[in-house]
């Protein structure tokens, strides 16, 4: 069986920093205290240079908070719900660009 290819990782809106629990980051091979993103379906680990992929992710791995936030975000528009879906990728966009980057800065 051929090991699955990572995509080339670039930032999206919709990535999310940290998502692991404790007992899956360990499943993974990683520590609490590395830098992880998911995005895309895999896990990535940040060197201070480059994002790295580790593995694919499943989000039953995620802590509850990440997933209820993931949730959210489908059901509001922020992310799409299929990720390969061009036109479901930029309305996502466009929601992050009208809701979350027009906010006014709380600081």
């Amino acid at each position: 069986m051929q090991k699955p290819t990572p995509p080339k990782f670039v930032w999206r809106d919709w990535a999310i920093e940290d998502p692991l629990t404790h007992e899956a980051a360990r499943r993974y091979g990683v520590s609490p205290y590395d830098a992880t993103v998911y995005w895309h379906g895999w896990l990535w680990r940040y060197d201070g240079r480059e994002y790295q992929p580790i593995s694919p992710a499943s989000e039953d791995d995620f802590d509850p908070t990440v997933r209820r936030r993931l949730e959210h975000w489908r059901k509001t528009g922020l992310m799409p719900l299929d990720k390969d879906d061009p036109a479901q990728v930029e309305a996502a966009r466009e929601q992050w660009r009208k809701r979350v980057w027009s906010a006014p800065n709380p600081w």
